[in-house]
């Protein structure tokens, strides 16, 4: 369970398209920006793919206990030994990188536009 009572953007208010991933022994539960929940459990040499999950991700654990998620469409999301997302890359290499300071996401910008967000 992810308590979302108190955040940067307002009690119960989180950002589309921020995912988190918030890791446990037994699994890992993607949740998604706009609330949706994924759980990929721990199969002892990796993780099972999520029961629901319409992009069929693969979840892999980086050294470092960093994560990276990709879907079947080649879209990769890395996420901090923290849980926090780092970047998303999609299968052109453009990419978008998120900076955060004290937990909270302090900016992002993309390859694309060259524009960085405070």
């Amino acid at each position: 369970m992810v308590n979302r009572a108190a955040t940067v953007f307002g009690k119960g208010w989180w950002l589309d398209g921020l995912d988190q991933l918030v890791v446990s022994g037994s699994g890992a539960l993607l949740v998604r920006g706009n609330g949706d929940t994924l759980w990929y459990s721990d199969n002892g040499s990796g993780y099972d793919k999520a029961a629901g999950d319409t992009q069929f991700s693969t979840l892999v654990e980086n050294g470092g206990g960093d994560f990276t998620l990709t879907s079947k469409h080649g879209i990769e999301s890395n996420f901090s030994s923290a849980g926090l997302l780092t970047s998303v890359v999609d299968a052109n290499s453009n990419a978008w990188d998120y900076t955060y300071t004290d937990g909270d996401r302090d900016s992002s910008s993309d390859d694309i536009s060259g524009i960085e967000e405070p």
